[in-house]
């Protein structure tokens, strides 16, 4: 049977699984279309036990086999990727939760969008998955209950689309449950920051309960540790480390997309010039115009004897700001690292996904030619390293702080443009959005080299000295 954390109240199932406290309020919680709002810290639990409530609503809204048309409900997610964790994680769930298995009680459709039917246990009920990167998409379906994960980083408009499709009268209890992490003063705060005391509040109009869940609630299925590095990483900002931790809304004071550029410890002036003795790290930002570059190597560094060795990656060149389109931007790489000296060193290809997509804005550009160019002009080993799908902005830029904060990347000084772009770029205030101007000529440069520290340092724990690096060189 469930058994909620410090309660001894117990839910009807043949399992006994702990349940954080929430969950378990939100679960006994069947007020007719009233949404949760699950504000809490990085590691307090939130996905697992929203999962938890999930699961639950779906096997008290589905419908019987004996109905024609199926009862659905969705879980909503910022991107694709996540909405695949959260799809594991709900067949985890169903399993050690509720002792649900794929195959004898439900089965799992690898369709877009990717769904579990629970027509084996007798439900005729379809959980569908489902990426927030374009709310014009949920249209058509009414459905019982939604759950949405990480409404900070998602765009604003969804819990309007998700009310406007929660009205299948058939649903035993049509609620919604959203949860996530404070992410400044943005539409999350607008939606979840509820007046009042305590830990679980409720809207004057009854139709929203926020519960507030502090990381160290969690700290028993936590590793060892874990909490305390939490506060290394966001040492550097105590705004973001108070929402992180104990699941607050707080202002987001540093309006610098890139805060942690500091030129006392990013920039050199020393005579460092890219060679063709060791790998050639080149990341592109796919702007129209004009399209910007940058050229890093990586180095070793070590203060003193008394220091430990670390890398650094150097950004030592740039574009121009005068190239028209991809072909253009590597004519002038070409012009600047001839075959005749690089053609036997490793190029690494980082940069923005878009450059995976058929549809660019200027004919057959993207990652497919670059290697192809480069190719035949004479370039021998070439490695595409650009995921197909670009990290959240959020995650990014908090790299990006981490490996400033930690001295693992400098900017060249000759590399104005790079150095410009770290000073100037600016996120939209109160949001993790990046400030594009009209006639923008300056934030690419930025997004072209954070894209290249994300995908090398995205499993790489800054904070201890000892871990160890899984991408990159």
């Amino acid at each position: 049977m469930f058994e909620a954390r410090n309660s001894k109240s117990h839910l009807s199932t043949n399992r006994q699984v702990e349940i954080s406290w929430w969950a378990w309020e939100a679960i006994k919680d069947e007020t007719p279309l009233r949404t949760h709002l699950v504000t809490g810290g990085l590691g307090a639990a939130k996905s697992h036990n929203g999962q938890i409530w999930d699961v639950k609503r779906c096997l008290q809204n589905g419908v019987a086999l004996s109905e024609p048309k199926p009862s659905k409900s969705w879980t909503v997610a910022p991107n694709y990727k996540i909405c695949d964790t959260l799809m594991e994680l709900t067949l985890q769930v169903a399993q050690e939760v509720f002792g649900l298995t794929e195959g004898k009680h439900f089965h799992l459709a690898m369709s877009s969008p990717k769904t579990i039917d629970f027509r084996k246990m007798g439900l005729n009920h379809q959980l569908s998955f489902r990426s927030a990167d374009n709310p014009k998409h949920f249209v058509s379906d009414s459905i019982t209950h939604w759950r949405w994960s990480e409404p900070g980083v998602s765009k604003p408009e969804i819990h309007n689309q998700l009310m406007n499709r929660l009205r299948d009268t058939r649903g035993k209890v049509l609620q919604g449950l959203a949860d996530g992490t404070p992410e400044g003063l943005n539409h999350w705060e607008t939606l979840a920051n509820l007046p009042g005391v305590g830990r679980d509040r409720i809207s004057d109009d009854g139709k929203r309960r926020r519960f507030i869940v502090e990381t160290s609630e969690n700290k028993k299925y936590l590793p060892e540790g874990y909490i305390e590095g939490l506060r290394a990483r966001y040492s550097h900002d105590p705004s973001r480390l108070l929402s992180y931790e104990k699941g607050l809304f707080v202002p987001f004071t540093k309006g610098s997309a890139y805060w942690a550029y500091n030129d006392h410890l990013n920039l050199i002036a020393d005579d460092y010039r890219v060679t063709p003795d060791r790998p050639v790290l080149l990341s592109l930002d796919f702007n129209v115009s004009p399209m910007a570059w940058v050229v890093a190597q990586k180095y070793w560094e070590q203060k003193s004897v008394y220091h430990t060795r670390t890398e650094k990656y150097l950004f030592l060149e740039e574009s121009s700001g005068e190239t028209l389109g991809l072909l253009d931007a590597l004519a002038e790489f070409m012009a600047k690292f001839p075959a005749a000296q690089y053609g036997n060193t490793e190029i690494q290809i980082y940069g923005d996904a878009s450059g995976y997509a058929r549809d660019l804005h200027r004919a057959s550009e993207g990652y497919t030619v670059i290697e192809q160019t480069l190719r035949a002009k004479g370039y021998r080993r070439i490695s595409i390293m650009a995921e197909r799908s670009n990290p959240l902005v959020k995650d990014r830029l908090e790299k990006a702080a981490q490996v400033m904060s930690y001295e693992r990347m400098a900017v060249h000084i000759r590399c104005t443009r790079l150095r410009q772009s770290f000073v100037k770029t600016a996120l939209k205030e109160g949001t993790w959005d990046i400030e594009k101007p009209g006639r923008d000529d300056w934030t690419h440069y930025a997004d072209a080299a954070s894209y290249l520290l994300y995908e090398i340092y995205k499993m790489t724990n800054l904070t201890d000295p000892n871990s160890k690096q899984v991408y990159g060189l």
